[in-house]
């Protein structure tokens, strides 16, 4: 719970929040375009989300494919 409140925090204070070897977070944000910056206003936005870009390693091992298994069924 506290790695979660605290990639939070960085997050909501406009970090990239890296991991190491897992990856980094970012937030990213989606807004109407405007001809100039002086006219983007806080109702520009649209929504916010959650960028996930995962380390090289993670990429790498993606990549030489994940054995998947099925669990057994419980009663």
């Amino acid at each position: 719970m506290a790695l979660g409140t605290k990639i939070q925090m960085h997050l909501g204070d406009g970090k990239i929040v890296d991991l190491d070897h897992l990856g980094k977070y970012k937030i990213g944000s989606k807004c109407k375009s405007e001809p100039a910056a002086n006219l983007l206003i806080e109702k520009s936005i649209e929504k916010f989300y959650l960028n996930f870009q995962p380390s090289i390693k993670i990429k790498h091992w993606l990549k030489k494919g994940v054995t998947a298994l099925k669990e057994p069924k419980t009663k």
